[in-house]
């Protein structure tokens, strides 16, 4: 689930939009997120940090991901390559494959609402825009820079498959482009793996 919930939000958009991200970056994204049920005792806080590598020209996506919740704590690759329609989790020696849906880029859509500009920093601002919209019923806060339209930050909060959800997202230390497109590349172990098929819920988050 906790892969899920990060590796599919980076590729949901509406059949419009106001504007997509750039077509080819990398960075880090910060996530905190709070799940809980009525039956619950207190919410589960799962905790990652992402290095992403997002190329849209190519339709594909590759993190490394290190996600901790209480006593639990994974690390791992994966690649999505919605070309081939596969992702690859990578741990350690274990190679898993499973099947992809259709990749769509991520993108502000054309009936979020303008909540206001405004700018971060002091002697070299960041110019960013805030949006607000409501996404599969996930009420959904997004912050871009002004100009290219990159990830600055999210808050989505709703209910999903009788759970209630709150996530964090922030952006750091983005860059255009691939510095080397290799981080697509699965190891050599990969290639004899047998593709699982899977049937992924989408979560609807940035």
């Amino acid at each position: 689930m906790f892969q899920v919930l990060v590796t599919l939000s980076v590729a949901v958009v509406a059949s419009a939009q106001i504007c997509c991200v750039p077509k080819q970056w990398e960075g880090v994204q910060g996530n905190l997120l709070a799940m809980t049920t009525d039956n619950a005792a207190q919410p589960t806080i799962v905790s990652s940090s992402y290095l992403i590598s997002y190329d849209a020209t190519n339709k594909r996506v590759a993190t490394i991901q290190s996600v901790s919740s209480g006593n639990y704590t994974n690390s791992a690759g994966v690649i999505l390559d919605y070309a081939a329609g596969i992702q690859y989790t990578v741990q350690g020696p274990k190679c898993t494959k499973t099947t992809l849906g259709v990749f769509v880029e991520s993108c502000i859509p054309s009936d979020a609402h303008k909540d206001g500009d405004t700018y971060y920093g002091a002697f070299t601002p960041i110019n960013v825009t805030a949006y607000s919209y409501v996404k599969n019923g996930f009420q959904v806060y997004s912050t871009m820079t002004t100009d290219t339209c990159a990830p600055v930050q999210e808050v989505v909060y709703g209910e999903f498959e009788g759970s209630r959800y709150m996530q964090s997202l922030g952006y750091s230390n983005i860059t255009p482009g691939i510095k080397d497109p290799m981080v697509f590349m699965p190891p050599d172990f990969c290639d004899n793996v047998p593709v699982i098929k899977t049937n992924l819920p989408t979560m609807p988050l940035f």
